[in-house]
């Protein structure tokens, strides 16, 4: 409570102020007693000591909750303070005083039996000493586990600290080892694989050359087996090599005549000798002159069966026809009629087509490469054989035809639609 008391005096320039403050001792007090009774009570309670376990209040409110994460927390502070202690022991009996070791100053483990120097970090430190404090290792011994982990990262060595970088360098090595080596195995495989279809082509080519020969020497049998000229029929009727050869249409008084005497490729010139002997067929093998009876027949030179008078490419072309006219297929003849253009249009001729039924000639390749099938090209040569043999066999037809004909000018006394000689009984031949 303050009051102010003004007083003032007439005719005086001064003035005076006084002021007046009155306290309340008794209620100040009052309000200290009962704010500083706590701070005594905060000042009382025990102070707790971390080491040691918690003794029990019984003045205590705490729930038993909290009591359970108190007791956890002092043991866990105690297993930290004894692994702390384990690891200062590590640490002081391992570190490493070796000055040739490239971990030098640094900590390692040094193996007893090979006295191999290994890296031992932080972790591998904790990790110890939580072995020794669990009864799974001593000082002097690490737990089994952890040898295992120092063996796999590797020792050190004089390249590297950590054997691990030396391990990541070592395994891009090996797997750059191990790429090369598989691209060499399928260089390897990819080569033997080759080797092998090239051997099974040499394989079908020779299973080709095989058949060919055989289909050549089937065509040669079918041709040497075929009877001389003489021995078939002609103009549509055959005989007995035991009967006298007569011309048909003669019935009565049949007369022998003495064959040609040549080989077939002489029957192309007429005979100029006759003799009344009768007919003695000769065998396909033995194509020799037999020694005329009378007089000895004209002997010329074998002869070929296609005419060399004429040109190859017009050979050529009758072969093609020939060939398409006894293929039923359109589409094989449409073949034959391209591959025939292809033929004329480089000027091939029969001896090139030989050729090219061979798979290891350059005609071989070039006919390929112009369209030509490979199975038509090598049947050229097979074709051309029983092109040649029909040619043949069609000569002899015409020869014989020439022969009738020469000998039924030969005798004015030929009666009949035959050609047989019908002399008078009376008079001699």
């Amino acid at each position: 409570m303050s009051e102010d008391i003004v007083t003032e005096r007439p005719h005086s320039p001064v003035r005076v102020i006084f002021s007046v403050r009155i306290t309340c001792e008794g209620i100040k007090g009052k309000k200290r007693i009962k704010t500083a009774t706590p701070k005594a009570q905060d000042h009382a309670l025990p102070v707790r000591i971390t080491s040691s376990p918690s003794a029990p209040d019984s003045s205590s409110k705490t729930t038993r909750r909290t009591q359970n994460l108190l007791s956890q927390q002092d043991a866990r502070m105690e297993r930290i303070q004894v692994a702390g202690a384990y690891e200062k022991q590590i640490t002081d009996r391992w570190q490493c005083h070796d000055e040739n070791c490239n971990n030098w100053r640094g900590f390692c483990w040094v193996d007893p039996t090979d006295h191999l120097h290994y890296n031992m970090t932080a972790i591998h430190q904790q990790s110890w000493a939580n072995a020794i404090r669990a009864g799974d290792a001593t000082l002097t011994s690490p737990p089994v586990k952890l040898v295992r982990v120092w063996q796999q990262d590797g020792a050190v060595n004089k390249l590297a600290r950590r054997p691990k970088q030396l391990s990541a360098a070592q395994q891009s090595k090996s797997m750059m080892e191990s790429f090369q080596e598989t691209q060499k195995q399928i260089m390897e495989m990819t080569q033997i694989q080759m080797q092998m279809e090239m051997q099974e082509q040499m394989q079908r080519n020779n299973e080709r050359r095989s058949q060919r020969q055989e289909q050549r020497e089937m065509a040669e049998q079918v041709s040497m087996a075929r009877p001389p000229y003489g021995q078939s029929s002609l103009y549509g009727r055959g005989f007995d090599a035991g009967t006298p050869f007569q011309f048909p249409g003669s019935d009565h008084h049949r007369t022998p005549v003495d064959q040609f005497r040549g080989p077939p490729s002489d029957i192309n010139h007429p005979p100029t000798t006759f003799a009344n002997t009768e007919y003695r067929p000769q065998s396909a093998q033995d194509h020799r002159p037999r020694q005329a009876s009378v007089a000895p027949i004209s002997q010329s030179a074998p002869s070929s069966p296609i005419n060399t008078d004429e040109d190859d490419i017009e050979i050529v072309i009758k072969f093609f026809d020939w060939k398409i006219r006894n293929t039923q297929s359109e589409i094989r003849q449409d073949k034959l009629m391209r591959a025939k253009e292809t033929i004329v249009q480089n000027d091939w001729t029969l001896d090139d087509m030989k050729t090219m039924s061979d798979p290891d000639t350059r005609l071989y390749s070039l006919a390929l490469a112009k369209g030509i099938t490979d199975g038509m090209a090598r049947q050229f040569k097979s074709d051309l054989r029983l092109f040649k043999s029909e040619v043949k066999g069609k000569g002899h037809i015409d020869a014989a035809r020439t022969a009738s004909a020469l000998l039924d000018m030969r005798n004015p006394r030929v009666t009949g639609t035959g050609g047989g000689f019908l002399p008078p009984r009376d008079d001699p031949i």
